[in-house]
């Protein structure tokens, strides 16, 4: 393949990627904060037919959940 031809190849491909992102919807990060945020993430996750799901936090679940339990104790 030539220079030229390599070059519009590529010119070509980066319009079509482009295009394609401003066709294809981008899924959207959903953001719970809050007291009743886990609440919100439940019913959520219910409500969306979810094929995936990343949970992040700012502190490992399992402590926030024994450290729930060990106050409710």
């Amino acid at each position: 393949m030539s220079e030229h031809a390599s070059r519009l190849f590529h010119k070509t491909y980066m319009k079509a990627l482009k295009i394609a992102a401003r066709v294809i919807p981008i899924p959207r990060p959903t953001l719970f904060t809050g007291a009743d945020s886990a609440e919100q993430m439940c019913e959520a996750i219910g409500l969306m037919n979810f094929s995936k799901l990343l949970v992040v936090t700012d502190q490992p679940w399992w402590i926030l959940v024994l450290l729930g339990r060990s106050k409710s104790s």
